[in-house]
């Protein structure tokens, strides 16, 4: 057999170019591909080379082809999720399958959620918004009069608009906004909560060749990339992944649906019906079906080092940054913040420190959209502030604030978390840090000076409760 040549032969990285160049601008829910290496199927006919972007709801599968030296072809395709991530709520999570990939979408277009309706509106005089469509539901702000906002959906009796304000859905009064004649008549009632629908691949199969492949390049895998504030989420082989950061999934055993994450900067966050792990930047996991999680490895830097020779023709799609030595132990075993001891006790425990004599800000957005802060320290879902630290300047010099849910009403889902330095107090801005434990495990981890940021995480509980 002829030895595999240390480098790549120029087509590769070119084909990687042609292909960033090509797909580099996706809105959310389409796909791009490499027209002569990547197959694709769809629900219902479609043209031998359907024009590109396409709309990824219409997509039933994705199959692309190994790094090839006798074809000079490498398949490449790029997907962009919606995840679970809310209609009303920017972003999107990014999968871009590199060689032998399988994806199969999930979401039948019986099953796919419609696009959001949207009717531009104006308030035409000062009006609250509130939670849900009652004068009795509870307040989360208001509105002045002209101010713009956007209608997506109204109740049952046409009394109450739904509205899209900073990003979350709220309830006004029909009668304080004005939109064009007859265009409210066309906003549908919001859905059920148990809508069955899902955005499109929002539940995906996957499975990639275990070849490796013929000369310095990464394995067969799909890389995956979340923004660390979106909290979204989706589904692959069962089991569901919540990247903070970029990372590479992997498939290879059709006999043994397993799927390893790697992660190469940030988190990623995996749950089964056996619990959760966050695998860190350098580490690795295997999830096997019906099986306990393991803890994260040390991944196997040899594997990845391909990335080295193509990191920069992939950029435009995803700045891949292969770890060169993962850490000594994983986040969840690195050393505690204050008040980790306690964090077990708790559901969630939301922990913000800092130094320096400044006044920070810890809140959160529970997943019913209440927000937890110094001006609503307790939550109705039971999430409560332990105190305004360092609120006037110098009164207590505690830099911490902590944010707690009990057991037995945290509830599940995304949590909207934000640090903000409201005074520096005559003082330089602070270096900070923010840890989240759910159930006593880390499962977000950011640090920062000063300014403002958010960050986003999901919790789930109903395997571990009775």
């Amino acid at each position: 057999a002829q030895p595999q040549p240390a480098t790549c032969p120029p087509f590769a990285a070119a084909a990687v170019e042609q292909f960033a160049a090509a797909c580099a601008e996706l809105g959310r829910n389409q796909a791009c591909y490499a027209v002569r290496t990547v197959a694709p199927t769809f629900w219902t006919t479609a043209p031998a080379a359907p024009p590109q972007p396409i709309p990824l709801g219409e997509v039933q599968s994705l199959q692309s082809q190994p790094l090839s030296l006798v074809t000079q072809g490498w398949g490449l395709a790029r997907l962009t999720l919606q995840g679970d991530l809310p209609d009303t709520r920017p972003g999107a999570l990014d999968l871009v399958a590199v060689g032998a990939a399988q994806i199969d979408n999930l979401i039948p277009p019986d099953l796919l959620r419609p696009p959001l309706t949207q009717i531009a509106v104006t308030v035409n005089t000062g009006a609250n918004l509130r939670a849900g469509p009652t004068e009795a539901a509870r307040l989360v702000g208001s509105a002045a009069a002209g101010t713009p906002l956007v209608a997506i959906g109204r109740s049952a009796n046409g009394a109450w608009l739904q509205v899209i304000d900073d990003g979350e859905p709220v309830w006004i009064l029909a009668v304080l906004v004005d939109a064009a004649p007859g265009a409210l008549l066309t906003l549908p009632p919001p859905p059920p909560a148990d809508d069955p629908r899902a955005s499109a691949m929002q539940r995906i199969n996957l499975s990639t060749a275990a070849a490796a492949p013929p000369c310095a390049a990464p394995p067969n895998h799909v890389l995956v990339r979340g923004a660390s504030d979106s909290g979204a989420a989706f589904t692959v082989n069962g089991v569901q992944i919540s990247p903070a950061g970029i990372g590479a999934l992997q498939a290879s055993d059709p006999l043994n649906p397993t799927l390893t994450i790697t992660t190469f900067s940030g988190s990623i966050s995996a749950a089964t019906a056996a619990g959760r792990v966050t695998i860190p930047a350098g580490f690795t996991v295997t999830i096997s079906p019906g099986t306990p999680l393991t803890e994260p490895q040390p991944f196997d830097r040899a594997i990845w080092a391909g990335y080295d020779d193509f990191a920069a023709a992939f950029a435009p799609i995803i700045p891949v940054g292969v770890p060169g030595e993962p850490p000594p132990t994983p986040i969840s075993a690195a050393a505690p913040t204050p008040d980790a001891g306690q964090a077990a006790t708790h559901a969630i425990q939301i922990t913000l420190a800092w130094d320096g004599g400044v006044d920070m800000d810890l809140s959160v957005i529970d997943p019913t959209g209440e927000r937890i802060a110094y001006f609503n320290p307790v939550a109705a879902s039971g999430g409560r502030l332990d105190a305004d630290a360092n609120f006037p300047c110098g009164l207590n010099q505690r830099g911490t604030e902590t944010i707690t849910w009990p057991r037995e009403t945290a509830p599940p889902g995304t949590y909207r978390v934000i640090v903000e330095q409201y005074l520096t107090c005559g003082a330089a801005d602070a270096a900070w840090s923010l840890t989240v434990w759910v159930e006593g495990q880390i499962v977000l981890a950011e640090t920062g000076v000063g300014g403002r940021a958010e960050f986003g995480f999901r919790a789930e509980f109903g395997f571990r409760r009775d």
